[in-house]
């Protein structure tokens, strides 16, 4: 039998380059879906995605910073995205007893109407997804994680809510474990948006 040699160097640079290609055409996907859902509903994709994101976060305190963080835009952007928003009357402001300037962000009964049905703009993504197979799928979600890891790591992208760069993750006998949940954990357990995440900025590299 002929052993086939293994792939070239440049084979491999050419691979990472057809996989950025393959994201970026998701994320046009992903953003051509937002833009049509939130057409329908006469607003824009961010102020969708911060509905959503308010939506699936209905216990946190979320701030100006926080969301600017989240979605990597300037806090002034973020705040006139707010302002567009409590004027349509699709969010509220809960302020701090003890401050007229400090403030959280709600949901309005308007705001959880649209968002509710905005939250599936990326329906046809996940269904294609379940279309893979479960080893395939798991590989993909770890391969996924680590690259957010990276990015984060090297500061391309700011504050991820994931297991890897939270105070309660560490390694222990190669497995993952939370010291919140005190207990190990299976690749696919591993969070990418956990409420209860606190920020570990001084991560060892690999």
């Amino acid at each position: 039998m002929i052993k086939s040699s293994p792939p070239a160097p440049q084979a491999y640079v050419v691979l990472d380059r057809k996989i950025a290609d393959a994201l970026e055409k998701l994320s046009q996907v992903l953003r051509t879906l937002a833009w049509k859902q939130a057409t329908e509903q006469s607003i824009n994709p961010i102020q969708l995605q911060i509905l959503i994101f308010l939506l699936r976060h209905p216990g946190q305190q979320v701030s100006i910073s926080l969301l600017a963080d989240e979605f990597n835009i300037s806090k002034a952007s973020i705040s006139d995205t707010i302002k567009l928003l409590e004027s349509k009357r699709f969010i509220k402001k809960e302020y701090a007893l003890a401050s007229t300037r400090k403030f959280t962000i709600q949901l309005s009964i308007e705001g959880k109407e649209l968002a509710s049905a905005g939250v599936v703009f990326d329906a046809a993504i996940v269904s294609s997804i379940g279309e893979i197979d479960t080893a395939n799928k798991e590989n993909l979600f770890c391969s996924l994680s680590q690259l957010l890891l990276h990015l984060y790591r090297i500061d391309v992208i700011s504050q991820q809510r994931m297991c890897q760069t939270c105070k309660y993750y560490e390694v222990k006998n190669t497995l993952h474990y939370c010291n919140l949940l005190q207990q190990y954990m299976g690749t696919t357990a591993l969070q990418l948006d956990c409420p209860d995440h606190l920020t570990e900025r001084s991560i060892p590299h690999e």
